[in-house]
């Protein structure tokens, strides 16, 4: 216009770039914020980030994310060789790599400086997924229990079932505090036996059954010796619930009450049969027994 109304030093000490935005100009490129975006627009993007010093920054990281990356696996293979359990094993990756993302998705909107964990994110995942596949694929070909021995094994057995209930009828006991119990028990005595749970959370019928724990040997029938060893077992296995228990209290009364039951079963695939016969057996008895001291069950 004839009578200007900018002023005449509006650009003094200022940057000026002058481009195109136009298509087809080919001044276009790619960014990680359009995949059409005009190139005036990327360099004043980083003539602005050398001015003030706010240009993306990421870290190299050659100790911190291999270290990060071990800690993750290491963390990952230890609840599975503890076998933590698959909602604590599960929940464990998921958090982790949750972390993983979170630090970077702020660090990259927030500040700077990208920490790009995308590395250790793959690597646990994929550590993750194979120890899944490979605890699922090998739980049962690796499977060492007294069900399986006694399969394996031929002639009449000798065969002890300790049915133990953890805690009150409604009582609620996180799945990793009765494994850890289970494992406790494994451990305690010294003959061979398994050491087997009912998780709590239990539906219907089966929730009559939940915070129980079967204890089971077997031995030949003629072994005398053998099984007077199974009696010195269960008085060790018994003896030690008095100790584990209370270090893992749930909701309600904490302790533990059990029966134990002995019976005759065949080798070979009838031990299926003598086992499933075994545990009703025991059942039976524990209502018996109940009845006999007033309604309160042993």
């Amino acid at each position: 216009s004839k009578n200007k109304k900018r002023p005449a030093d509006e650009f003094t000490g200022k940057i000026v770039l002058i481009g195109s935005t136009a298509p087809s100009l080919f001044d276009i490129k790619p960014t990680p914020v359009s995949r059409l975006h005009p190139g005036v627009e990327i360099m004043a993007t980083a003539i602005d980030n050398l001015k003030r010093g706010d240009y993306l920054r990421s870290p190299e990281g050659r100790f911190l994310y291999p270290l990060l990356s071990l800690i993750i696996v290491w963390m990952i293979a230890v609840a599975f060789f503890r076998d933590a359990g698959r909602r604590q094993v599960d929940g464990l990756a998921g958090m982790s790599e949750f972390l993983l993302l979170g630090v970077s998705y702020a660090s990259i909107n927030f500040t700077s400086t990208y920490i790009n964990l995308s590395g250790p994110f793959a690597i646990g995942l994929a550590f993750f997924a194979i120890a899944r596949v490979y605890a699922a694929a090998s739980s049962k070909a690796l499977e060492t229990s007294v069900l399986r021995d006694s399969v394996e094994r031929a002639g009449e057995l000798d065969a002890y079932l300790l049915l133990i209930r953890v805690g009150a009828f409604g009582s609620s006991i996180a799945e990793g505090k009765l494994k850890r119990i289970c494992h406790r028990l494994e451990k305690s005595g010294a003959e061979f036996k398994s050491v087997e749970m009912l998780s709590h959370g239990q539906k219907g019928i089966w929730s009559l059954l939940e915070n129980s724990l079967a204890v089971t040997w077997a031995v030949q029938a003629q072994d005398q010796a053998a099984r007077e060893r199974v009696m010195k077992d269960v008085e060790s296995v018994t003896a030690a619930l008095a100790t584990i228990v209370p270090r893992y209290p749930g909701k309600g009364e904490n302790g533990a009450r059990w029966i134990l039951h002995q019976g005759h079963i065949l080798g070979g695939e009838a031990a299926r049969a003598g086992w499933d016969k075994m545990f009703a057996e025991a059942q039976v008895r524990w209502h018996q027994a109940g009845k006999e001291n007033g309604g309160q069950q042993p």
